[in-house]
């Protein structure tokens, strides 16, 4: 009880109350201090969730929102990060280590590789943070950061042995089709 505690404190030096516990105004006094003790909760969970470095719910919700999809099922530190690096994207931010920023923000931990005389730009993908987003988008969203004067090769890594256990096909079913490695690897 907040409130109550800041009004006794300003109100005792007065000595124009009774401050024992017993008396009218002390109860009066009490029930204001409780309507004050939620508004103070209130506003203190508004300036929670104002700031990225310190939100939990539906200020993170927003923002995400705002750049495309919420992303509740990653840890809230993660969240959190991914969401400064997308503050903090500008149109001057053209180096290759603001790029991998960039990308970082839209959930891919990457590294970029540059072939300037093939005009080609590989974007190695090390770590997708949210597996429930579709490489395809993924690969649209990241578009509207890199150069479209480049070609873009995304790399999202190597078949293994795991994922072609994930995928229930046997080796037959999945030479059937004729595929390459590069079209097994689009298959998920």
């Amino acid at each position: 009880m907040r409130a109550m505690d800041s009004m006794r404190e300003k109100l005792l030096p007065l000595r124009l109350y009774r401050m024992d516990g017993e008396s009218r105004v002390e109860a009066e006094l009490s029930a204001a201090a409780e309507g004050l003790d939620l508004v103070y909760e209130a506003l203190e969970g508004l300036t929670r969730e104002a700031f990225v470095e310190t939100a939990e719910g539906w200020g993170l919700s927003m923002r995400e929102l705002t750049f495309g999809s919420e992303r509740a099922e990653l840890p809230l530190e993660l969240r959190r990060e991914m969401l400064l690096y997308r503050g903090a994207v500008t149109v001057n931010d053209n180096t290759k280590g603001s790029v991998e920023r960039a990308l970082l923000s839209i959930g891919l931990r990457t590294e970029l590789w540059e072939a300037p005389r093939e005009q080609k730009l590989y974007v190695i993908c090390y770590e997708v943070l949210d597996q429930k987003v579709t490489r395809y988008r993924l690969k649209q969203a990241a578009l509207r950061f890199l150069p479209a004067h480049l070609e873009i090769i995304f790399d999202f890594g190597k078949v293994t042995w795991a994922y072609l256990r994930e995928t229930e096909k046997t080796f037959q079913q999945i030479e059937e089709p004729g595929y390459t490695w590069e079209q097994i690897r689009e298959l998920e």
